[in-house]
C-alpha cells in the first residue's frame, strides 16, 4: 500500500499527469490493462511509463524472472522491485541486474526507505485527508484483507495524532 501511495505521490508532483494502479497480489497479469503489481500510465491510460513490484516477505530469482516476463510481455523494458525490511533475495541483486542489462531490460532493485526518500523528497505538499483517499483507493483497488485494512488504520492513527 505505502508503494502505491508514494507512486501517488509521483504522479501529483508531476500535475496529475500519471494514473497510478494497484493489482490484487495473485491477480496480477489477468487482464491486459495488469502488468505488474502497480502499473503507472499517462492520465489517458496509454503508455505504460512505470512497472514496479513491491515485496516485503522472502523472493527467489524465480519470483523476479516472472514479473520481469510479464512485463516484456507488455511490451515494456524497465521493472522497479521495490523491497521492505522483511524481504530476503534469495540471490545476488547486482548479478541479477547485469544478466538483466545485458538482455537490454532495465530490472532496479531498491529498498523501500530509499524510494520513499526520492519521491517524498520530489513530491508536492498533501494532506491527511488526501493521503487517506489514496490508500483507500488501493486498499479498494488490490482488494485487501481486512488484516491489511486494519494495519493500515492503525498506522494513520498513530501518525496524523
Amino acid at each position: 500500500m505505502s508503494v502505491a501511495l508514494l507512486f501517488e505521490l509521483m504522479a501529483k508532483g508531476n500535475g496529475g499527469e500519471l494514473k497510478v494502479s494497484s493489482h490484487p497480489a495473485n491477480q496480477r497479469g489477468a487482464s491486459s490493462n495488469e502488468v505488474a503489481g502497480i502499473d503507472v500510465f499517462e492520465a489517458d491510460g496509454e503508455p505504460l511509463r512505470h512497472c514496479a513490484e513491491a515485496k516485503d516477505k522472502p523472493f527467489t530469482r524465480p519470483d523476479v524472472d516472472h514479473a520481469a516476463s510479464k512485463v516484456a510481455e507488455a511490451g515494456h523494458s524497465r521493472l522497479i522491485s521495490i523491497y521492505g525490511p522483511n524481504a530476503k533475495a534469495g540471490m545476488e541483486l547486482e548479478a541479477v541486474v547485469a544478466e538483466y542489462e545485458e538482455k537490454g531490460f532495465d530490472l532496479t532493485f531498491v529498498s523501500a526507505p530509499a524510494f520513499a526518500q526520492g519521491i517524498v523528497s520530489l513530491a508536492p505538499s498533501v494532506t491527511w485527508a488526501e493521503v487517506v483517499e489514496l490508500i483507500n483507493k488501493h486498499l479498494a483497488m488490490t482488494r485487501a484483507k481486512e488484516m491489511t485494512i486494519q494495519h493500515c488504520k492503525e498506522v494513520i492513527e498513530k501518525v496524523s495524532v
